[in-house]
């Protein structure tokens, strides 16, 4: 009979401390956080990891946002300028950097999350999110947000030495068509498309950090990270230093690829969200 109570007391405290595990959104990772001091040996090298660097616990979607997604939020899918037939799961494009903003914040607000950006003051715009004038960046709200550049290669890595995100053979990793996401082999943390699917918009951490920032729209300042799938595999060649336009379309140990944003065709941007694990 004893034995049975302390089975009883012993299972009804599992039961407590398991109402209380954690839940990870659906269709996202954990990425556990990491103290960077600058010391560290990175392979492949990593120019955007150098220095010092916290990076708290964060949700990372597992794959690039949808068109499906997107206009289930936004209302529309800029991906029609190009390509008229939905390729089914296919990652939403033609999105500039406010634009990216707006889906986080109404996604957040669809979910009854604080959102993380302002327009002005305001959720969202009161006409075209193009023509705000300040934004607003709250980094300890709880609803969604791009990832910074840090944050982006931190996760892209996955814990591993792999010359591209997730392993040194490009075709397992990487598409270079454009298609549905979630289609090749993810990363050791679980993340699909980190290379070769689309160039992913992220906030440079440099002046984005603060716990909240206002950013005027003229100084907007956001990279792309990943790859896309329209450049040649054959010329993927990991370079050390590269800061061209087109040079490199994968993360591994490229840095920080300041691209010049006009220069680009948006047909070849999107963006994957994430949000606060804390």
């Amino acid at each position: 009979m004893k034995k049975l109570k302390v089975f009883a007391v012993l299972a009804a405290m599992g039961l407590a401390v398991s109402c209380y595990s954690e839940k990870i959104p659906k269709g996202f990772v954990k990425i556990p956080a990491a103290s960077i001091d600058g010391t560290e040996t990175w392979t492949p090298i990593a120019p955007v990891l150098g220095g010092k660097h916290e990076i708290a616990s964060f949700y990372m979607s597992d794959h690039p946002v949808i068109r499906g997604e997107f206009k289930a939020v936004v209302g529309f899918d800029p991906s029609t300028y190009f390509y008229e037939k939905n390729v089914k799961n296919a990652p939403v494009i033609n999105v500039d950097l406010r634009l990216a903003l707006l889906y986080c914040n109404l996604r957040s607000d669809m979910e009854n999350l604080t959102p993380c950006y302002l327009f002005d003051g305001k959720i969202a715009p009161d006409k075209d999110w193009r023509h705000a004038e300040i934004v607003t960046y709250n980094n300890t709200a709880n609803g969604y947000r791009l990832p910074t550049d840090v944050e982006w290669e931190w996760a892209a890595r996955g814990g591993e030495s792999y010359k591209y995100a997730g392993s040194d053979d490009i075709d397992e990793v990487g598409c270079f068509i454009y298609e549905k996401v979630k289609s090749k082999k993810a990363n050791g943390y679980g993340l699909y498309d980190m290379c070769g699917e689309l160039w992913e918009r992220c906030l440079d951490e440099k002046d984005w950090t603060s716990s909240v920032k206002e950013r005027p729209r003229e100084s907007l300042d956001d990279c792309l990270r990943g790859g896309v799938w329209y450049i040649d595999r054959n010329g993927a060649r990991v370079k050390e230093d590269v800061s061209i336009l087109f040079a490199e379309p994968l993360y591994a140990d490229v840095g920080d690829i300041d691209l010049v944003m006009d220069k680009i065709s948006k047909r070849y941007w999107g963006f994957r969200v994430v949000r606060n694990a804390n």
